[in-house]
């Protein structure tokens, strides 16, 4: 047997029921518990393992209170990212979109000058110089090349159809009745300068004749 006096923590075993016997009730002097070593050992344990439990429990309360609390942080902190990205790409965008309009502008510029230097100006020019020009100054070039290239090959066929279509309008020299029709120096010398570019275009060689001739 195990006896044990005065000892506050192993007293508070006893308050479940687990008691020797004792004094009477007038008796002031302390009370003695008598514990088997066994029931001991057993009570200790089971107090033990309740303050462990009970510790275990405040603890993963605090614990997941403390990841609760990271969580929200973070949560919060990766919201503001996620608003902070979204900010910066916005404003990337527009910062984009402004250098895309300046290039554009300064490549505009570059084309009208080229259009300009050819002396192709019509009603339709800008609409053309819109159409083509973009943010990049290469491709912007090179398609205003190819088409003022395109415009030039248009307008030297339209002036040679109307050149052509004005000397077929011209009128024949008039020659007199025993003119045999043949074309001399005389004949030549008074035609007029519309009469004697027809006759070039018709007989260049003859042309040559007359005009190397004094």
């Amino acid at each position: 047997m195990l006896i044990l006096k005065n000892l506050k923590d192993l007293i508070k075993l006893a308050a479940d029921g687990n008691t020797g016997g004792g004094a009477g009730d007038g008796d002031n002097k302390p009370k003695t518990i008598t514990l088997t070593e066994t029931e001991l050992e057993s009570q200790i344990d089971k107090r033990v393992t309740d303050a462990i439990k009970k510790r275990e429990a405040t603890l993963n309360t605090e614990h997941q209170a403390i990841v609760n609390d990271l969580n929200n942080k973070l949560k919060g902190f990766e919201d503001g990212k996620l608003t902070a990205e979204q900010l910066l790409e916005q404003r990337q965008k527009e910062i984009d979109k402004q250098l895309n309009s300046i290039a554009i502008d300064r490549n505009k510029a570059k084309v009208e000058r080229m259009f300009v230097k050819e002396n192709i100006v019509t009603d339709d020019t800008d609409k053309i110089i819109d159409s083509l020009v973009e943010a990049d100054e290469t491709k912007s070039i090179e398609k205003a090349q190819n088409i003022i290239a395109t415009m030039k090959a248009i307008v030297e066929k339209q002036i040679k159809e109307k050149y052509d279509e004005a000397v077929k309008k011209i009128p024949k020299p008039k020659t007199d009745d025993k003119d045999d029709g043949t074309m001399n120096k005389e004949k030549f010398d008074k035609m007029s300068y519309t009469e004697q570019l027809k006759f070039k275009s018709e007989n260049p060689e003859e042309f040559k004749k007359f005009i190397l001739k004094k």
